[in-house]
């Protein structure tokens, strides 16, 4: 066989060599992309399988028990944003409340004004008023953002006002004999704190609950006015109180739904 054919040969054996290697090492590589698409695929599939995202906006409603001895059931309305996956901002506004009012037909017996009984001899009314409102901005920390039952811990200023107004009137013969007249007004300014857990039932949609204590200062301010006009006496006191106390420590519990930051 001629010297030139067998070069030829092996020239083009070389290249078919060559060109084989190549062809594997190509799809080498595209094997290992595919791979990493995949894993990359798979994480994000992780992280978002609950709204507790960088960027992400919460509306939040919640109502609980106060445990400072009033009847009062406190409401907040709150707008969270995500500033990390593990981190995030609260608004809140707060406000609670009650007012009652009693007519005909009932005299006060005793210290307390709940303490009633029925005289038709009398027209007895009273009625009383409590509202508060609070501002608060907590930061919310949330240790284990990918659980199934994400707790998170909150602090933050707060701001709170309040007011109680009492009227209690009595007549017999004469309209308003007896008039008695109770009116607080109250400021706060104090850290809140905060321990609760969220559970997502959908990835934007969240059940949570909550318990908040307050340690704040206020100043309230008291008038207390008393009015006979049998004996046409009146006696008036006023007196203003400063001092620093735990407020507002109640358990709550509310819903969040969760949307993108429109800008």
């Amino acid at each position: 066989m001629p010297k030139k054919v067998i070069r030829k040969i092996i020239n083009l054996f070389l290249v078919i060599t060559l060109n084989l290697f190549s062809v594997l090492y190509l799809t080498a590589q595209d094997k290992d992309s595919i791979k990493i698409i995949v894993k990359e695929v798979n994480i994000t599939k992780e992280i978002v399988s609950n709204s507790l995202t960088k960027q992400k906006l919460a509306f939040q409603y919640e109502a609980g028990y106060n445990f400072s001895g009033r009847s009062l059931v406190p409401i907040v309305f709150s707008l969270k944003y995500h500033l990390t996956d593990k981190s995030a901002l609260r608004f809140s506004f707060g406000l609670n409340g009650t007012g009652r009012n009693h007519g005909k037909g009932k005299m006060h017996m005793g210290d307390n004004f709940n303490d009633t009984m029925y005289n038709n001899d009398h027209f007895n009314r009273f009625g009383r008023t409590i509202e508060r409102y609070n501002v608060s901005l907590n930061y919310l920390f949330y240790p284990s953002p990918k659980s199934d039952v994400n707790l998170f811990f909150g602090i933050g200023p707060r701001f709170g006002f309040g007011s109680n107004h009492f009227e209690y009137r009595q007549s017999t013969s004469q309209p308003d004999t007896l008039k008695h007249k109770y009116r607080n007004k109250s400021w706060s300014i104090g850290l809140s704190g905060l321990v609760g857990a969220e559970w997502f039932v959908a990835r934007s949609i969240s059940l949570f609950t909550e318990y908040n204590a307050t340690f704040s200062y206020q100043k309230k301010d008291i008038w207390d006015a008393d009015y006979n006009s049998t004996f046409n006496s009146y006696t008036f006191m006023e007196s203003k109180t400063n001092k620093f106390r735990f407020t507002d420590i109640s358990a709550r519990v509310g819903f969040s739904i969760y949307f993108d930051r429109p800008f």
